[in-house]
């Protein structure tokens, strides 16, 4: 190449090269970081090649519009509406902003009233305010965001990505650029008093009951006044409609045009349901139409054409003539810290207007199955407990009953099965194994206690005729669960170190499950005021387990428990006694007792054993349960 050519390139290379670079440099957009919703690019324009947001640049910028729609499409002062952004005004594709880098976003409303609150998946929702000085306000909805990434040429086309490295802050997409997009929208919101006000008074009725549709209209400061009375209106039953008629005069439809206040609902003399729904619609007519006489059937709803363009919807709940106020399905009866079983109030009331005394046959169950398994974790049977306390009480014209549960054997009726997984030569109980069953309160103490999930069966008839009027059956009705005593009254109560060593070992001071206890012990309830369980059927404080089983009293009466801890060792201490004139009597005898309490009384169990001149650890032993406990029992001070 000849010198004066290779000049020439040179010289044509850095032409080039300075241009470019000017072009870089004095095409550069600055984007501050609080901007205005004014957006410099449409969203057809093509990309611009360098700006900055922050400390930051990239190297291709680009502005998209992104389109907003409300639910409902205007709001009343104290209501709400969901704000949705879209990707196209047909609002066919939803923008979720969780799916994007957000550098920065902003939302706002012009004028300011009302609060935004992000609910997720590119969706807000705005709140607005109580009160209106003007008829009505219109306001503002901005939108703006700003989001990065990583792009590059593939295959010819434009690809972007996620930016997965930063250096001081600032994305790094080496070697492909970066790119920085602004996305925003815009749109009007309505806020306003609709003018028509509807709603059914009571909006809990009965069966036989008659409500009042009160249809007024509402003026601009949201105050409601009584129309004139010559306004007509257009009236039908959507939902509920073989539950009752509209009434209007001497007339019962479920379809009204051009008629004048009063309207009522009657609901039927009988409801076949514990509840249903009556929902009206109540339209304002502005201007008469002629329009084809409608015939309905008794139980049709209407599904024609509505007339009127300005209506509103109103709802009434035909509830259950009989219903249960105390105890709910949401409330928990403890049995307390002393411990006793809850006094239990409970409260009935039949609805529907009754001139005559009415009697009251009530059933309170307390049931409860009890999941179970083995040391290894295998599933065996379920224990179940079933205790029913029935009687009798009364209501005059209000309908209101109360009636105490009485905890006492002579009103209950009992069903227990499998309290103990195993039958046992020992002890050979009628309700162990299985399929054991008895239907008495077996325990030897008449105190009852119990716990568990409520149901109440009721039935409501005339107290003279005795004719049924209505009933409920086995409707939930709450939960029994215990409170633990403190670790000083059990220890107080218990006045033994023997039976304190032991339950430090097995409860710790847990008699139910409460906050503070491990985890691995909540199974299978997984909430607190259940008895603790251990496998494969321990329960309570001293883990009462088999020889004897524990109990329904000894599961719910934590004294109870202790007391049959306190039994069981001492039958086990008189089952592994052996005398021998040793020093080491009392340890040996007492640690055997320990190791039986958790392992049983087979002897190839036992901690120790006699070898005829001397006690030596039992080699065949699998537990070291007894030792650890024997311990405790010395630190504690040793005595009883």
């Amino acid at each position: 190449m000849k010198p004066n050519t290779f000049i020439f390139y040179v010289l044509l290379f850095l032409m080039l090269f300075s241009f470019h670079s000017a072009y870089l440099i004095f095409s550069q957009v600055i984007i501050k970081e609080k901007v205005n919703i004014n957006p410099k690019f449409n969203y057809n324009h093509k990309p611009e090649y360098g700006c900055s947001f922050g400390s930051c640049y990239y190297s291709l910028c680009d502005s998209s519009e992104l389109f907003i729609s409300f639910e409902p499409s205007s709001v009343q002062p104290g209501n709400n509406t969901i704000i949705t952004l879209w990707l196209d005004e047909n609002f066919t594709y939803q923008y979720n902003e969780d799916n994007y880098d957000l550098l920065q976003k902003n939302i706002s409303s012009e004028p300011h009233c009302g609060t935004l609150t992000y609910i997720g998946e590119g969706q807000y929702l705005f709140s607005a305010p109580d009160t209106l000085t003007s008829d009505s306000v219109v306001i503002t909805i901005n939108y703006e965001n700003y989001t990065h990434g990583c792009w590059g040429l593939k295959d010819g086309n434009l690809s972007k990505s996620k930016v997965s490295k930063f250096i001081e802050d600032c994305p790094d997409c080496f070697p492909y650029g970066t790119f920085l997009n602004h996305s925003y929208a815009s749109a009007q919101l309505t806020i306003k008093w609709d003018s028509l006000y509807v709603e059914i008074s009571p909006a809990e009725i009965y069966a036989g009951d008659t409500a009042d549709v009160i249809i007024k209209k509402r003026l601009p400061d949201g105050s409601l006044a009584d129309f004139d009375s010559s306004q007509t209106f257009e009236v039908a039953t959507l939902e509920g409609c073989v539950m009752g008629n509209i009434l209007v005069g001497d007339s019962l439809s479920n379809y009204f045009y051009d008629v004048h206040q009063p309207i009522k609902f009657v609901v039927a003399d009988t409801v076949n349901a514990d509840s249903a729904l009556i929902l009206l619609r109540v339209g304002l007519i502005e201007q008469k139409k002629t329009i084809r006489k409608k015939t309905f059937l008794e139980t049709n709803c209407f599904t024609g054409y509505f007339q009127s363009q300005n209506y509103q919807n109103a709802r009434a709940i035909i509830g259950p003539p009989l219903k249960i106020i105390y105890p709910t399905n949401n409330d928990i009866m403890w049995i307390t810290e002393v411990p006793q079983m809850p006094v239990i109030n409970c409260i009935a009331r039949y609805n529907p207007l009754y001139l005559r005394t009415i009697e009251y046959d009530w059933k309170f169950v307390v049931w409860k199955r009890y999941e179970r398994k083995t040391t290894r974790g295998a599933v065996i049977c379920e224990r179940i407990s079933r205790s029913e306390f029935q009687g009798k009480s009364y209501s005059s014209t209000n309908g209101v009953t109360f009636w105490t549960v009485p905890f006492i054997v002579d009103s209950g009726y009992f069903y227990f099965k499998a309290v103990q997984n195993n039958q046992s030569i020992y002890y050979p109980q009628p309700y162990y194994g299985c399929n054991g069953e008895v239907n008495y309160w077996y325990d030897d103490n008449q105190e009852i206690f119990t716990g568990g999930e409520v149901f109440i069966s009721l039935t409501a008839k005339d107290f003279q005729t005795g004719f049924v009027l209505t009933f409920l059956d086995s409707i939930p009705a709450g939960k029994i669960i215990g409170k633990n005593p403190t670790t000083d009254n059990i220890d107080n109560y218990a006045n033994s170190n023997k039976i304190k060593a032991i339950r430090m070992i097995e409860s710790k001071s847990y008699h139910f499950i409460d906050q503070g206890l491990d985890q691995s012990l909540w199974w299978p309830y997984n909430e607190v005021g259940w008895p603790v369980y251990g496998p494969p059927n321990g329960y309570g404080l001293m883990q009462i387990d088999n020889s004897p089983a524990a109990t329904e009293r000894q599961l719910w009466n934590w004294k109870a428990n202790v007391d049959a801890g306190k039994a069981k060792l001492q039958e086990i201490y008189q089952n592994v006694y052996e005398y021998h004139g040793s020093p080491d009597d009392f340890k040996a005898n007492w640690t055997n007792a320990f190791q039986a309490y958790n392992q049983g009384s087979n002897k190839s169990n036992r901690y120790y054993r006699w070898t005829g001149n001397k006690w030596e650890l039992n080699k065949e032993r699998k537990s070291n349960y007894g030792d650890i406990v024997y311990k405790k029992y010395l630190q504690l001070g040793g005595g009883d």
